[in-house]
């Protein structure tokens, strides 16, 4: 039969014998570990300018959720998102959400 071969390491200078390097599957593990923290750091800090609640739209009278675009002062600019308009690019609502918004 033979023998089963030694986990693969990367030898590290000052490491004992008992201890001869990190095996590749810890390090792949950590790159990917690594990848998933950047990616959602980045996720998070490209939607930091967004809030989204849960509102009755004043024109359909049905429970919609909507994603706003904030300002630095927290006032609601733009509508992002719509719940009840899956699927369009365009917002044709005229919006009456955002300005209902800013008058309560």
């Amino acid at each position: 039969m033979n023998p089963i071969p030694p986990i693969s390491t990367i030898p590290i200078e000052g490491l004992g014998t008992p201890l001869q390097g990190l095996p590749l599957e810890v390090l792949g593990f950590l790159s990917i570990a690594v990848i998933a923290a950047c990616a959602a750091v980045l996720w998070m800090v490209r939607h930091a300018d967004q809030v989204r609640e849960r509102l009755r739209c004043p024109l359909r009278l049905r429970r919609a959720t909507v994603t706003f675009r904030v300002a630095e002062d927290g006032t609601r600019t733009d509508v992002v998102r719509c719940s009840l308009l899956r699927g369009r690019r365009e917002m044709l609502c005229d919006k009456v959400c955002l300005r209902k918004a800013a008058v309560a």
